[in-house]
C-alpha cells in the first residue's frame, strides 16, 4: 500500500524530482549520464526511426520521457553533479595500498566546495542556454511523429521554479548526505599516525610524534563502553589495554620508521642493479609508496613484533580492514558475474566464497614457492591422508 501511494504522488507531481544521491549507485550511472547528453540528437533520431519505419510502440514512450522539459533539466542536472563529485569518487574507488586517508578529507573538502558553486550559480551544463539547445534539438525531431508522442508533455515546467524548488534543494540535500556519510572522518583520521607515509624523514623527530591521534583513539577502543540494545544496557570491556598501548607507542614507532627505511633500501639496491629505464621509473615512484598494507604484511609475519606490539597491531589491523567506502563491495559483485557464469552455475556456496577470495586477496603477481608449501602443510594437517599434486 505505501509503495502505491508513493507511485501514485510521484505521478501527480508531474516532474522528475532527484532523490537523495548514493555515493555507490548514482555516481555508478555516470558515464550513461554523459552518453545520453552528448548524443541526445542521435538518439532521438533512432528512436524516430523505430517509430516511423519500424512502428515499434515501445519507442514512443521513450521518446516521449526524453523529450520532457523535466527529463532535460534533470539531465543537466545530473551532468553537474557529477563532475562536482567526480574527484572524491575516484578516490574512494582506490585500493587501501594507495588510498591515504588525509588525502580523503581533501577530496571531501572540494568537493563540497564544489556544491556550493553550483548552488551560488557557477555551472556548466544546467544553464538556459543548453536548455534552449536540447530542446530545439527535440522539436526538430517531435515534427515527424505522431500527435499521441506529444502526449507526456508538461505544460506546468518553469525554468526558474525548476532551479529554485528542484535544482538548488537537491544540492543541498547532497551536502548534507556528505556530510552523514563523513562524519566519522575526524575520528579516522587519527588512524593517519599507523600510515608510514607520513612518518618524518628523520628518526630523531618521532619523540612527538602521533601522541594526541593516539590518546584518540585509545579514548574509544582503550575505555569499557556502555551500549543501550532495545531498552536494555550492556558494558563491552575496552579492545585493547590503554596503559600498555601507551607504554608500546614509542618502540612501536621506531619498528615503523626501520621497515620503511628497510623497504626504500630494497627499493635503492634494485634501481641500481636494473638497466631498464622504464622500470627504474617505476620503481623510483614506488619507493614512497610504502603503504599500511606493506608495513601491516612486513609485522605478520614477524613474530617479535607480534609478540611485543599485539596493541599496535589491533590498531593496525583496524586501520587494514574499515573501509571508506563500498567499492570494493561493488568489485566483488563484478567479479562474481565472471566467475559464476552459466556454465559453472553449479558451484557451491562454500567453492564460490573461496574463489572470489583467491581472486580478490591473492598478490598481483601470484603466489611464491613457500605460500604453496604453507598451504600444503596447513591442509595435511587437517587431513593427513589427503594426497595432492601441484
Amino acid at each position: 500500500m505505501n509503495f502505491l501511494q508513493d507511485v501514485v504522488e510521484a505521478y501527480n507531481e508531474h516532474a522528475v524530482t532527484p532523490i537523495a544521491p548514493s555515493y555507490t549507485r548514482w555516481t555508478a550511472h555516470e558515464r550513461a549520464c554523459k552518453a545520453v547528453h552528448d548524443g541526445y540528437q542521435q538518439l532521438l533520431g533512432a528512436l524516430s526511426v523505430c517509430l516511423n519505419e519500424r512502428r515499434e510502440p515501445e519507442a514512443m514512450g521513450l521518446f516521449a520521457a526524453l523529450i520532457e522539459d523535466e527529463f532535460i533539466a534533470t539531465l543537466l542536472l545530473l551532468r553537474d553533479g557529477f563532475e562536482a563529485i567526480a574527484p572524491l569518487n575516484l578516490a574512494l574507488q582506490k585500493s587501501s595500498e594507495t588510498l591515504c586517508l588525509s588525502n580523503v578529507k581533501t577530496y571531501v573538502e572540494k568537493t563540497k566546495d564544489a556544491i556550493n558553486d553550483l548552488i551560488n550559480g557557477k555551472r556548466k551544463y544546467f544553464k538556459k542556454e543548453n536548455f534552449d539547445k536540447l530542446k530545439s534539438l527535440a522539436a526538430e525531431q517531435t515534427s515527424s511523429l505522431p500527435p499521441s508522442a506529444n502526449l507526456r508533455k508538461s505544460t506546468t515546467f518553469t525554468w526558474e521554479d525548476f532551479e529554485e524548488k528542484t535544482y538548488i534543494n537537491f544540492f543541498k540535500r547532497f551536502l548534507l548526505e556528505i556530510d552523514s556519510a563523513f562524519e566519522q572522518l575526524q575520528f579516522w583520521l587519527n588512524f593517519i599516525i599507523l600510515d608510514p607515509r607520513k612518518l618524518p624523514a628523520q628518526q630523531q623527530d618521532l619523540d612527538f610524534y602521533g601522541d594526541v591521534e593516539l590518546l584518540e583513539l585509545l579514548s574509544f577502543y582503550g575505555e569499557d563502553r556502555k551500549n543501550r540494545y532495545k531498552g536494555a544496557e550492556n558494558y563491552q570491556a575496552a579492545d585493547i589495554d590503554k596503559d600498555v598501548t601507551l607504554a608500546k607507542w614509542p618502540s612501536f614507532k621506531n619498528v615503523m620508521f626501520q621497515k620503511r627505511k628497510a623497504y626504500e633500501e630494497s627499493i635503492d639496491k634494485k634501481i641500481i642493479e636494473c638497466k631498464d629505464h622504464q622500470k627504474v621509473k617505476e620503481m623510483r615512484k614506488s619507493r614512497s609508496n610504502y603503504s599500511p598494507l606493506l608495513l601491516w604484511n612486513d609485522c605478520k609475519h614477524d613474530e617479535v613484533a607480534k609478540e611485543l606490539y599485539p596493541s599496535c597491531m589491533y590498531l593496525l589491523h583496524l586501520l587494514m580492514i574499515f573501509p571508506l567506502s563500498a567499492a570494493c563491495v561493488e568489485r566483488l559483485f563484478s567479479k562474481m558475474k565472471l566467475l559464476k557464469t552459466r556454465l559453472r552455475n553449479q558451484l557451491s556456496q562454500t567453492s564460490l566464497e573461496s574463489i572470489l577470495r583467491i581472486s580478490t586477496e591473492a598478490p598481483i603477481d601470484g603466489f611464491s614457492d613457500s605460500d604453496y608449501e604453507h598451504f600444503v602443510n596447513e591442509l595435511k594437517k587437517s587431513n593427513p591422508r589427503i594426497k595432492l599434486t601441484l
